[in-house]
């Protein structure tokens, strides 16, 4: 059974099996129907996302390993210039949480100051084709073919040189890694948001977890989806979970909103890498010696850092560190303690403090996506002929 795209277990009645075991499956039944009504958008509490969004436009593109990973457009404003911005989710959320009510999100800001925007997707998305075999994959997977992959699929359909991006968390991290090693000359300018690049000693607990992590097959997909949704009653404005998800500023029926319809589920080998960061301190390749941000340095690509002092997982040094590799102008955003992680791209005050300061920054940069991509030894060939004439 399939209600409003929750799978739901199906319940056969066997007048065969025991009065006990019949009582059981009744009990069972009756318990899931109870928690699904709790998910379904009150008055008071409304869960749903904002009813004026239109169905956004997909594409898929395909990986050089074999995925298909969908590929999410708004439609262009009609008066737009048209340059392309692929924005990239958090880790553990998806496309509808960058988009998730038009009249405080991001994106339609951008669209309407006449970007082209797209939502990046990777292959832990619900919506990505694997190929016939699944392997198992991690961070340094999604970043050597997806975000290519992406990044040439948007540029294909936009006749542009290159893109913005803007990543939230992992969606930051995971443009550090590409330009580590693909360089930046698909890359028009780079907006992170609370993405650290730097991290402290974990606790002992986290180490814990480490340790639990090891023993799961990296190909395990974690249930985090369906578990979202159904803790999402539980998150009221007076909720200790609220800080947990990020979200300091107390909507509570955003949050649950989000849990609902803008998380995915949690790759056992994208978490073993990310626990790997805590144990090196930096932010590095599966093998654990390649720091990526170190490889930026001499970088010149205009970069924004955005973070915040309430979130956890990511003080603003942890995410500034990287600018001490850039050579490029680089704008830094430090948020006080009020904000969360994803107060940043949810909170109504972000389209008053937040929203603003991006939208300027890709104005500043906006010409950089029409310029011509110059191949480095083409050109130092051109240079060499022209000196022995």
């Amino acid at each position: 059974m399939k209600k409003d795209g929750l799978q739901l277990p199906q319940f056969i009645e066997n007048p065969t099996l025991p009065k006990a075991k019949r009582l059981g499956t009744a009990a069972a039944k009756l318990t899931l129907k109870a928690a699904y009504r709790g998910l379904q958008p009150t008055e008071e509490a409304p869960f749903a996302r904002s009813p004026d969004l239109p169905r956004l436009h997909r594409i898929y593109v395909e990986t050089s390993d074999g995925w298909q990973l969908p590929v999410y457009r708004l439609p262009v404003h009609p008066h737009g210039s048209g340059e392309p911005v692929l924005l990239a989710p958090s880790l553990g959320l998806n496309h509808h949480s960058l988009q998730f009510s038009k009249s405080n999100s991001l994106a339609w800001r951008l669209q309407a100051a006449g970007f082209a925007v797209f939502f990046f997707t990777q292959r832990g998305d619900h919506g990505a084709i694997p190929p016939s075999k699944v392997p198992s994959w991690d961070f340094d997977d999604i970043a050597q073919y997806d975000v290519p992959a992406a990044i040439e699929g948007v540029l294909g359909r936009t006749n542009f040189n290159r893109l913005h991006w803007i990543g939230h968390g992992l969606g930051g991290q995971l443009l550090i890694a590409y330009l580590a090693n693909e360089g930046d000359d698909r890359i028009a300018s780079a907006c992170t948001l609370c993405a650290p690049v730097r991290f402290e000693s974990p606790a002992s607990s986290a180490r814990a977890v480490s340790m639990a992590l090891r023993l799961l097959p990296s190909h395990l997909d974690l249930p985090t989806r369906n578990l979202s949704r159904l803790t999402s009653p539980a998150f009221g404005a007076d909720s200790s979970w609220m800080e947990h998800l990020g979200n300091l500023k107390g909507d509570s029926a955003v949050a649950r909103g989000l849990l609902l319809h803008g998380t995915e589920n949690l790759g056992a080998g994208l978490l073993k890498q990310i626990l790997l960061w805590t144990e090196r301190g930096f932010l590095s390749d599966r093998s654990g010696h390649q720091d990526l941000a170190a490889c930026l340095e001499g970088l010149t690509l205009p970069f924004q850092l955005i973070a915040t002092e309430g979130d956890r997982s990511c003080p603003p040094e942890s995410a500034f560190a990287l600018d001490l590799f850039l050579d490029g102008p680089v704008d830094r955003l430090r948020l006080d303690a009020s904000w969360g992680h994803t107060d940043l791209i949810l909170a109504p005050e972000a389209s008053e403090q937040v929203f603003p300061r991006i939208i300027g920054w890709l104005n500043q940069h906006r010409s950089r996506s029409w310029e011509t991509i110059v191949d480095v030894e083409e050109a130092s060939s051109v240079e060499k002929h022209a000196a022995s004439r």
